[in-house]
């Protein structure tokens, strides 16, 4: 029995220290965690430089006093001027004064030259002479009547065209200065055209309407 007894009583310290060493190694690891939870909650505050607001405060003073000196400098001008005293206005002797009629220059004379001018009348323009070149004369019957056509331009062939003609053109003659015909046309209005050198021509002697000479047979 007693053999038995030692062995135990042997291994009871070894298992004693291997605790105490784990709860020591347990105990150091704690400790250094805290540690390390405790530096990094106070390590900013330890390390936080003071003194930043008075500078940012300061710098904010000297800006709203660098802003507010031209204000106060034109209230310091206009107060200046305020003090100073109007001077009156006078009125000087030219407004006092009325206006002077303007003169008006004297009117030039007239020359000879331009008098005899002015009385002379001028002459009128000569007018074109009136030719007749339409001569109306009773027939031998009173149905019709002989009506004779003449033209005074240029050309080298007159006709006369009208309803009286058939719409057929009727020569003229070549006379002295001047183209002519006769023919017998009972009394009514017509309208007729002169073709000079094959181009349609209006009797500048004769009335005119719609673009043709009219001729009146009574």
């Amino acid at each position: 029995m007693e053999e038995n007894d030692t062995p135990e009583f042997d291994a009871k310290p070894a298992v004693n220290k291997d605790v105490w060493l784990l709860l020591i190694v347990l105990d150091v690891v704690a400790m250094c965690v805290l540690g390390f939870y405790l530096y990094k909650h106070f390590a900013p505050q330890m390390t936080q430089q003071p003194a930043k607001p008075a500078v940012v405060q300061e710098e904010t003073t000297a800006l709203v006093t660098e802003d507010i000196s031209p204000i106060a400098d034109a209230v310091l001008i206009e107060e200046t001027v305020a003090d100073v005293p109007a001077v009156p206005e006078t009125k000087t002797d030219v407004q006092a004064q009325p206006e002077q009629p303007v003169a008006k220059p004297a009117p030039t004379p007239k020359t000879l030259v331009e008098e005899a001018l002015e009385s002379v009348e001028p002459e009128p323009a000569p007018q074109p002479e009136k030719k007749q070149s339409i001569i109306v004369a009773q027939g031998k019957s009173t149905k019709y009547r002989q009506v004779t056509f003449r033209w005074f331009g240029k050309g080298k062939s007159v006709a006369v065209v009208s309803g009286f003609t058939g719409s057929k053109p009727r020569k003229l003659q070549k006379k002295k200065d001047y183209w002519e015909t006769t023919l017998a046309i009972a009394p009514g209005s017509y309208k007729f055209l002169y073709i000079v050198d094959g181009v349609n021509q209006l009797d500048p002697y004769a009335e005119q309407k719609e673009g043709r000479s009219v001729l009146v047979v009574k």
